[in-house]
Formats: C-alpha cells, structure tokens, sequence
C-alpha cells in the first residue's frame, strides 16, 4: 500500500498566501508539482475550542477497499475542476455534515504512495496501479451542527486529543501527522 516515501509535509502557505493556494485548481496545482503528483487530497482539522486541543476524527467503514476501520481527519479528493477551498469545504460536508465557514489556516499535512491491482479488461492481465498523493490539512471553522457521517464512507466520530490519536488505529503517517497538528493547536 505505501512506500517509505510517505512523509509529513510543512505548511507551504502562511496567512499571506493562504487565499491563493485555497483558490488554485486541482490542475494547477497538481501541475505545479512538475508530475510527481497524481492525486490531490484534503484533510480538515475541525478543533474542539470548549476543551484542550481535540481535534475531529472520523472511523473510516469497515467494507473500505483502502484502510478499513481506519480513523483518519474528514477530507479527501479534490474532483477535476474544483478548487481546493471548494474541495475542502465539499469533502467535510459529505463526510460529516458540517458547513464551512472559514478556513484558518494550513497545517502540516503528508505525501504518500498507495497501489491497488486491477485486472485490465481487453488483456484480462492483472496490472498495478499507483498514486503518488499529497494531503494538504486545513485548519477550519464549521457552523454550530450536528455531526451527521456518511456510512457508507464512516462508521464513527469522535474527538480526539494526543491520549486518543495514540490508541486508536490509523496509519502512522495520520498518527504523526495529527500529533503534529495537535502541537500547532
């Protein structure tokens, strides 16, 4: 499934220029990577402000081809034309039900490679494919709601801080990723 490629990355924007990046395109900014890039994602930090740092985290369902009963932060791919803040903003309301308001900032977020086999139709031969991702997370505001998962994407929710990101299953790669986020907070 991964590579020992899979890092955490650093925020590429700051407040300046986080407008711009927000506004790129899945094209431009998969172009802009000069190839090394197949598939954009989106990660959104959704912070619990009433407790010590405690971040959303959803369980991803157990019939999922990649990662089942992972737990992971809501987000994913950002479609062919769509910008990224629209990416981000669609992935954590089908994921979650939770409305947008604004996104506050980037936060550190992780490349990594994954692979599936397919069996190709016309030659019947079982073929490899790989994607090099990127995740950028985003720290975000929402309006007040209820956290309403899509079950056929996630099975559960919950806010998690350093002790919970700590037991619970998600990758490695997450689990840095989320301690990282959690020590930004």
């Amino acid at each position: 499934m991964s590579t020992n490629t899979d890092t955490i990355t650093d925020p590429t924007s700051n407040a300046s220029n986080l407008a711009l990046l927000l506004a790129q395109s899945r094209e431009q900014y998969l172009q802009s990577t000069a190839g090394s890039i197949d598939k954009l994602v989106t990660g959104t930090a959704v912070f619990n402000s009433s407790t010590k740092p405690k971040i959303l985290i959803v369980k991803r369902a157990p019939h999922e081809d990649y990662l089942p009963n992972s737990w992971e932060i809501p987000g994913g791919k950002v479609d062919e034309g769509e910008t990224i803040a629209t990416g981000v903003a669609r992935e954590l309301l089908e994921e979650t039900g939770l409305v947008l308001t604004k996104v506050v900032a980037q936060m550190p977020g992780m490349r990594y490679t994954t692979s599936k086999s397919v069996v190709e139709e016309a030659s019947g031969e079982e073929i490899a494919i790989v994607k090099h991702s990127v995740q950028l997370n985003f720290a975000v505001e929402v309006a007040l709601g209820e956290i309403k998962l899509d079950a056929n994407e996630h099975v559960e929710w919950m806010w998690a801080g350093v002790g919970e990101v700590g037991e619970v299953e998600m990758t490695g790669l997450m689990r840095e990723c989320l301690l990282r986020i959690l020590a930004v907070e």
